[in-house]
């Protein structure tokens, strides 16, 4: 076994140091016993821009429709198809209660723009890495969909326990925003999931794939494209509303 589930787990929970600037995208395909055949129908797809201190952005689309929130400091707003939906700010947002017991459709206008970042479980190992119990699965064989076939990247099994272990790295403690329970996340994800599956780049400590597995099997698969860290500035129009 190249890598050590502790050495795995440090390089998710290190992912974000030294991030800059990250432009990611991904595909999410929902899987049901009635259109299993018929994945285009099911499939989002997320593009994601992240500019420290405070410039974020999050779209997702299904069919032709594109949720696109952007946040710019203490300033948000929403567009749906390239218009002009909402808009506001944080302050505004929490008094209104906006997105109150809703599902993540498109991000949380009353957290700040880097709290908004670190939302996104497909983004964020993290997450992942204080939430649940982790396995390097060193007996994988590589499967016929296996999208990211790479000695750098780790195949690990993680369960939900939410519960952590006392003797764990201060650090992991202090990390409370990562967290699957979270209520600002969207939990449909991982509403009857027995377990998840994920590929880790090592590399980056970002992960590649992510997968929940039921009891009448997959649920959801993420493909996330490599994202680009600390590439070329981000142009700041991309942040406009």
């Amino acid at each position: 076994m190249k890598y050590t589930i502790t050495q795995v787990r440090e390089r998710m929970i290190t992912s974000w140091d030294g991030v800059k600037s990250l432009e990611a995208m991904a595909r999410l395909v929902r899987f049901s016993a009635s259109n299993i055949c018929n994945t285009h129908a099911n499939t989002e797809y997320f593009h994601a821009w992240w500019n420290p201190p405070d410039r974020w952005r999050h779209d997702r689309t299904r069919r032709t429709r594109e949720l696109s929130y952007r946040s710019v400091g203490s300033q948000w707003c929403l567009l749906i198809d390239g218009q002009l939906e909402k808009r506001g700010t944080a302050a505004d947002a929490k008094l209104q209660e906006v997105t109150k017991n809703e599902l993540l459709h498109f991000g949380r206008p009353y957290l700040s723009p880097a709290e908004n970042s670190h939302l996104w479980v497909w983004l964020n190992s993290p997450i992942w890495a204080t939430s649940c119990s982790l396995v390097v699965n060193s007996g994988y064989t590589s499967q016929a969909d296996d999208t990211y076939v790479d000695a750098e990247i780790v195949h690990v099994l993680a369960g939900q326990t939410f519960n952590h272990d006392p003797e764990d790295d201060s650090r992991t403690r202090l990390l409370s925003q990562w967290s699957l329970d979270s209520w600002d996340r969207d939990m449909e994800l991982f509403d009857y999931a027995n377990f998840f599956q994920l590929w880790v780049d090592m590399r980056t400590g970002f992960c590649r794939r992510i997968t929940a597995e039921g009891e009448n099997g997959r649920m959801w698969d993420i493909i996330i494209d490599k994202p680009v860290i600390n590439g070329q500035s981000i142009p700041l129009e991309i942040f406009d509303c």
